[in-house]
């Protein structure tokens, strides 16, 4: 009879497939028994998970430790997006658009995007420029936020305010040369000039003085004299001063009065120096 042998394995059984083996006989080799090997079944390890995310959608599963099939055992849910707070891009100010948006605080994804409008200005108070005696005023006011300024009102200039009027640039007159001054008036509020007229002082002319000898006459010479200005001094006249005329003592004849009206004692006859000098000095008493 036949000599069994041991199983002898053709192909290994897997978790899925099934195998197969057979015995022989260990003397002559005859082909004695066949047989099934059973496919084994999956081995898996410990529950795995895929996690959800925003949009996807996750799962559980686990692994064969033996053919590392996988299995899918439960679905998660997407977890939707989480919405972050608001994100300013561009600042609205007061004239101009601003823009913001939203982003998934988990993915990051864009989620809203919006305008934000432009605020309008935010006035303090109003405030005056004063107007002055030639240019107007105005009042205005100025954005708190942004500086812009804006007018508000117009206020008229106030015209200039007449001063009392006040005299400038005096000169005298003189006794040839004319005077003047000006009559001028100023603005009592900004001092600008408003008026000006100017005035003519006629001339004074001269003032005479009172004989001025320059030259005595005497009987036998001419003299000369002047008359000066009493304010400026200038000559005014002049003149000659005739020579002084001899008068004859009773009793003298024409010829000793002209001999003396000469000057000259040679022509008296008969006398002596002392009676021409004592006629001559009575005639100067005269």
């Amino acid at each position: 009879g036949h000599t069994e042998g041991e199983w002898i394995v053709e192909v290994e059984a897997d978790c899925t497939h099934d195998g197969s083996r057979h015995k022989v006989c260990t003397v002559c080799g005859k082909l004695l028994d066949t047989d099934t090997i059973g496919a084994t079944g999956h081995s898996y390890g410990e529950t795995l998970t895929v996690e959800a995310t925003c949009e996807t959608a996750g799962y559980t599963y686990h692994v064969c430790d033996i053919c590392g099939h996988e299995e899918k055992l439960s679905d998660i849910s997407a977890t939707g997006h989480t919405e972050g707070e608001w994100i300013v891009e561009v600042e609205a100010d007061c004239t101009h658009d601003g823009s913001r948006h939203k982003v998934c605080t988990v993915c990051g994804k864009l989620l809203k995007t919006e305008t934000i409008e432009a605020a309008g200005h935010s006035y303090g108070e109003t405030l005056t420029v004063e107007a002055t005696c030639e240019t107007a005023g105005y009042t205005y006011h100025v954005c708190d936020a942004c500086d812009y300024f804006e007018r508000v009102s117009d206020i008229p200039a106030t015209g200039h305010t007449s001063g009392e009027a006040v005299r400038e640039h005096e000169v005298a007159a003189k006794c040839e040369s004319v005077g003047s001054y000006e009559i001028v008036i100023y603005c009592t509020e900004c001092g600008v000039e408003i008026s000006r007229e100017k005035t003519e002082i006629p001339a004074l002319g001269h003032t005479p003085g009172e004989w001025i000898v320059d030259v005595e006459a005497t009987e036998t010479n001419e003299g000369e004299r002047h008359i000066d200005c009493s304010i400026c001094g200038k000559e005014l006249f002049r003149e000659t001063i005739p020579e002084i005329p001899v008068i004859p003592e009773p009793g003298m004849s024409v010829g000793t009065v002209a001999a003396i009206a000469a000057g000259s004692a040679a022509g008296v006859g008969g006398c002596s120096g002392l009676l021409v000098w004592l006629i001559l000095r009575k005639r100067r008493r005269i």
